[in-house]
């Protein structure tokens, strides 16, 4: 009979792949285990940072309800977005024709600068609104990292010292507003581009493997005896958050493809893709109410382009840094920014401010 394979030949052929599947598996097993031993020694080493950081002692409470408008029914929301600090870089006046100038100290200052004109903002806003909360969304991007060769050679200081200091700048700047608010939300979103530890974004694990992780951990553990502080890290690359009845998906945005300046048809891409996905979990969800508050959103909150816009769709955040000898080669420049805005329970967002520093 033609073809025919002996049933001792069959054995041996079986043995001989079951061998390579079990030393295939036994592979990686040696591999698992390898990955889950340097990642406890990472965790580890995050909470003994975490232990030895001694908390900051908060200011006094200068928020004074009988202040504020009474006419008011509804309370509103301030809301300060925060991204791109980019912390240890710097920009050099002459390479980017005086445009722009950056290191260590125009970063505290900008920072700041922020922080000033938002609480003059809020205050001048509480003549015709209850303004009893804030948020305040981090949108990544907080130090400058060494993902590229160039950051490399020209930062001020090495990454640790970046996370450190950055992870004090965004918790002094915190603490300094909150004494003017009877409440303060945190929204710490740790996936972005700069902080990343890996040669390309990763996906898996996104916001723990990760040195924007430290900075956060760092500012909430300095932040721990603020008793009207709530300080939410998101280890995720994405999250919907809600404020006054306003779902916001907040990324940093280095997942939307672009090429060479604002990614507007990306941008209007990603939003449909993100709305059809999550309309799809929430009609076959057997809670639709429930599903549509969780990952329902009205509108895409980002960063990493470095400039400011808004839509009734999505908004941009600007950047600390500024115009960069990256963005003035290629005739891309912006102004320092970082955007604020209001958001009423009944009558939604308004006001958007775009604050240039």
């Amino acid at each position: 009979m033609k073809n025919f394979i002996s049933e001792e030949t069959l054995r041996a052929q079986q043995s001989e792949i079951v061998s390579e599947l079990e030393a295939q598996l036994s592979e990686q097993k040696k591999m698992l285990g390898s990955y889950k031993k340097e990642h406890g020694k990472l965790e580890l080493l995050f909470s003994r940072l975490e232990k030895m950081v001694k908390p900051s002692n908060p200011l006094p409470i200068l928020y004074e309800p009988s202040k504020e408008n009474k006419k008011v029914d509804s309370p509103c929301a301030a809301v300060m977005k925060c991204s791109d600090w980019h912390y240890g870089a710097s920009v050099v006046s002459e390479e980017v024709e005086g445009f722009n100038v950056f290191d260590l100290n125009i970063c505290e200052n900008r920072v700041k600068d922020y922080t000033t004109k938002v609480i003059k903002w809020v205050e001048t806003k509480r003549l015709g609104y209850k303004i009893p909360d804030l948020h305040i969304i981090e949108l990544g991007d907080m130090i400058s990292g060494d993902i590229h060769d160039e950051l490399r050679r020209t930062n001020v200081v090495t990454v640790p010292e970046q996370c450190i200091a950055a992870g004090d700048l965004f918790h002094r700047m915190v603490a300094s507003i909150a004494p003017y608010f009877e409440n303060v939300v945190v929204h710490y979103l740790v996936a972005d581009n700069h902080g990343r530890l890996t040669n390309k974004p990763q996906a898996n694990e996104e916001g723990k493997n990760h040195f924007n992780y430290i900075v956060g951990h760092h500012a909430k553990s300095l932040l721990a005896k603020h008793s009207n502080v709530d300080f939410r890290i998101y280890e995720v690359h994405e999250r919907v958050i809600d404020i006054n009845n306003m779902r916001y998906l907040i990324m940093h945005g280095h997942g939307i493809p672009q090429n060479f300046g604002v990614p507007w048809y990306g941008i209007e891409r990603q939003i449909g893709r993100e709305s059809s996905a999550r309309l799809q979990k929430i009609m076959t969800d057997d809670d639709i109410i429930q599903a549509s508050k969780d990952i329902g959103f009205n509108k895409l909150l980002h960063g990493h382009y470095h400039i400011y816009f808004d839509h009734n769709h999505y908004s941009c955040n600007g950047a600390i840094e500024g115009t960069t000898a990256y963005d003035h080669k290629y005739g891309r420049h912006s102004d320092p920014c970082q955007t604020a805005f209001m958001v009423h329970p009944k009558n939604g967002e308004f006001d958007m401010t775009h604050f240039k520093l």
